[in-house]
Formats: structure tokens, sequence, C-alpha cells
């Protein structure tokens, strides 16, 4: 428990603030904590409740400080078009990484798109330093998080394929036709929603129909 306490200690300002005002993120990082210190994810998060509630007594009685004007990170560096090329291409895949699984560090993310050399490892510096400067992700110890506003339109795509389940019984193809995601990459991403909801007990498969968990006997004849 007291590594949890120290490690929570040795933050940033900015990264504890991100946890107080972020449920969304204090839930992907203790996930990410339960791991590394065999605990529960729930006593992580409880533990980080108790931290954050002891500080607000002390922020109360902060005096409010002059804020300096933070120079914003360049996207265009003065690279070559070809180089600004791969860094889109970086940040397009790290976007799509975090959808599937927020709370990812550098070296992982470019291990999984096999780019993990020195050209691209540089180039993800900067990528990664302009997204955090953007709000587009956080930076918690040596993970990055996708910030609220992308997560909320992730949840708006879980809620519709909820709500598309709710009316009854439906097989992946009609959700694809309903959700107008009919390609590969749009099965893919509804493929990975409908496990996630499966995992967490929402809903069950039942032959090649998608069905809301406790709330079927109203579909049985």
């Amino acid at each position: 428990m007291n590594e949890v306490v120290h490690f929570f200690e040795n933050l940033s300002e900015k990264q504890k603030e991100h946890l107080i005002h972020s449920p969304t993120i204090r839930d992907a990082f203790s996930a990410d904590l339960a791991d590394d210190f065999d605990l529960s994810q729930d006593e992580i998060r409880n533990m980080l409740e108790e931290l954050i509630e002891d500080m607000h007594p002390a922020d109360s009685f902060k005096i409010p400080q002059l804020q300096l004007q933070k120079k914003r990170v360049s996207w265009d560096k003065g690279e070559s078009f070809k180089i600004k090329e791969k860094k889109a291409q970086l940040m397009n895949k790290f976007l799509e990484l975090l959808q599937n699984d927020n709370g990812l560090s550098k070296t992982p993310m470019l291990k999984v798109i096999k780019k993990d050399n020195p050209l691209w490892r540089n180039l993800a510096n900067d990528v990664l330093e302009y997204m955090v400067d953007r709000d587009l992700i956080i930076k918690i110890s040596n993970k990055y998080y996708l910030t609220d506003t992308l997560l909320e339109k992730e949840n708006t795509f879980h809620r519709k394929v909820y709500d598309y389940i709710c009316k009854g019984p439906i097989t992946i193809s009609a959700l694809l036709f309903n959700l107008n995601y009919r390609n590969p990459k749009g099965k893919a991403k509804l493929l990975s929603v409908l496990s996630l909801m499966q995992r967490e007990g929402m809903i069950y498969r039942d032959g090649n129909k998608w069905i809301l968990r406790n709330n079927t006997s109203q579909w049985e004849d």
C-alpha cells in the first residue's frame, strides 16, 4: 500500500490534476497500478480516492498564482513532407492503439506497429509531445491515456451498440448495417466493443445473435 502512496506522491502536479478531475483516467490508471502492485483495481481506486480527498483541504488554502503562457508545441518543425507524413501516420496509430487499450507507454506502442527503431522513436517523441500539448492524450508516469474528449467519442459508439441490442437480439451484420460501419475496420471495432460488453456481463451471444443479459424473457415465445 505504501508503494502506491509513494508512487502517487511522486507524480507531477499536472498528472495529479488529471487524476482528480477525470474518473475515466482514474479507472484506467487504477487498472495499470493493480497489475504493477498485485492489488485489486478496487483497492487501488479506493486508495486514490482517499489520497485525492486528503489533497483538497490544502488546495482550498492555496493562493492563486499568475500563470505564464506556455509556448505551444509546433507540429511543423521544418521537416520534409515525407517526415510529416510519417508523423501523421504515427499519431493515427497511437490513437487507434489507445482506443483499444487506454494506458500504454511509447515502446510497446512502437513495437506493436513495428516501428521500434531510432528514427521512429525520435519522431514518436515529437508526436507524443504534440498530442499531450493539444490535449489529445495525457501522460501519467510513463504511460499515455486518451483524454475524456476522445473517450467520449468512443463512449458514444458503445452507447449506440448497446441501444441496438436493447431493442432485441441482433446479428453482427445487422449492427454493422445500422451503424453504417460496413468495412473491415468497422467490423473489428464492433467486435472489440461486443467482446468488452460480454466480459462486463452486459450482453451474451446465442448462435449468431447478441442479446441483452437479464432481459431475455421478453424475447421468448
